[in-house]
């Protein structure tokens, strides 16, 4: 019986599912909201190829890139209608247009009703639905057999996603289809647990019929103090919009990380030189490009010679920017790691879950106001000084790299 990736270690990446050839392993979404693979000793051959594919155990050495020295732009997308409907500059819908229009095909996450999935597509159309973040699970099953299809046909693929399913997908691809295979990386805030989404539901007396996003730009961009705004249809067609000053424990239970999966803790996959060929993410805490904040700006990261391609062929505005203040003000580039998993809030997450009301969960899960309640004051209070410290130690280790230029 082969040995998978722990609970501990497991990214969810789901690559072993699509490598295993006799359907013996199945993805569940077990007690604490999290997916993790199961094998059926019935049907498994004990071949090992989950283990050989699976970018944990394989050992995937993601941060490395010797053959190209990664580049960092500041970037956004010219056409003004792309950059409107993006989360942020309408970098991947560029680029994804591009490869659609000389015959490839694109993929990436869309939201289908309370979940999360990736498709491949070659419609232009669908880009739209690929667009925008999307702070949830994305469900990846499947997904590298049909790249690893279209890719033995001769076909060009765009693949999108977390650095850990880029490296799952870059470990399953033979070497002799990666030629046409283009890969996009997200700097990623790490993967809450599904406990979030479904206690909200339960608050609504599980009227929710699918979320409609997770933040817009409906206000403009801003490269600081930028909120999530939650929007939903509701099974009476009704609306829910997150207001301005309201805590919500979908976005705000996101941010605050404590429901995230133990491997987002201890990222084997943040690194400034990766194996993809572009890294993107919003342009946090920008001083120089200003007048582009309102319709919102990107970093870009190129790490390869088809990412320098890439950029150029697209139809983006790239700008220099200087790679040691990028990582000063994006410290998730490069730093995985977080005190936040031994908080007695994310050790006890189920029984917190199952036994706290939804007013309770957002105090503790997404900084609600306490209500002069003096066990959650307290606990505000252990938090925030938590969230200190966790933040000191990862400004250290930051600046550490910068200071002495360590390799990244």
């Amino acid at each position: 019986m082969p040995n998978l990736a722990t609970h501990k270690t497991c990214t969810g990446c789901a690559a072993c599912v699509d490598a295993c050839n006799f359907n013996a392993i199945s993805f569940e979404c077990e007690i604490d909201g999290h997916y993790y693979p199961h094998v059926n000793t019935n049907l498994c051959v004990n071949c090992r190829s989950c283990e050989r594919v699976c970018p944990i155990l394989s050992n995937t050495r993601y941060g490395n890139n010797e053959q190209f020295t990664s580049m960092v732009y500041a970037g956004w997308c010219k056409n003004d209608e792309l950059r409107k409907k993006s989360a942020t500059s309408g970098i991947f819908a560029s680029i994804a247009q591009y490869i659609i229009g000389i015959g490839g095909y694109v993929v990436g996450v869309i939201i289908d009703g309370m979940y999360c999935n990736y498709i491949i597509t070659n419609n232009i159309d669908d880009v739209k639905y690929i667009q925008g973040s999307k702070y949830m699970y994305s469900n990846p099953q499947g997904i590298y057999k049909k790249i690893k299809l279209k890719l033995a046909e001769g076909k060009s693929v765009l693949f999108s996603g977390l650095p850990c399913h880029c490296a799952a997908l870059l470990s399953y691809i033979p070497s002799k289809y990666k030629k046409q295979l283009l890969t996009i990386d997200l700097i990623c805030g790490g993967v809450p647990s599904r406990l979030l989404i479904d206690k909200f539901n339960e608050s609504t007396c599980n009227k929710l019929k699918r979320i409609i996003s997770f933040r817009d730009k409906v206000n403009g961009w801003k490269a600081s103090g930028f909120r999530y705004k939650l929007v939903c249809e509701m099974k009476d067609s009704s609306f829910y919009v997150q207001k301005e000053s309201e805590k919500n424990l979908i976005t705000d239970g996101f941010a605050c990380e404590l429901t995230n999966r133990y491997s987002c803790y201890n990222c084997n996959f943040a690194f400034f030189d990766r194996k993809s060929d572009l890294t993107i993410g919003d342009l946090w805490n920008d001083k120089i490009f200003t007048t582009e904040h309102y319709n919102g700006i990107s970093c870009i990261i190129v790490h390869s010679e088809k990412g320098m391609s890439l950029v150029k062929k697209a139809d983006i505005a790239l700008a220099d920017y200087n790679k040691y203040v990028l990582i000063k003000n994006n410290t998730k580039i490069v730093d995985g790691k977080s005190f936040k998993k031994s908080f007695f809030a994310r050790r006890h997450m189920v029984k917190f879950f199952h036994h706290m009301s939804y007013d309770a969960l957002c105090v503790c899960y997404a900084a609600e106001k306490y209500k002069k309640n003096i066990k959650l004051l307290i606990y505000a209070v252990l938090r925030f000084l938590y969230f200190k410290l966790d933040k000191i130690a990862r400004n250290y280790r930051v600046n550490h790299i910068i200071k002495t230029k360590h390799k990244v």
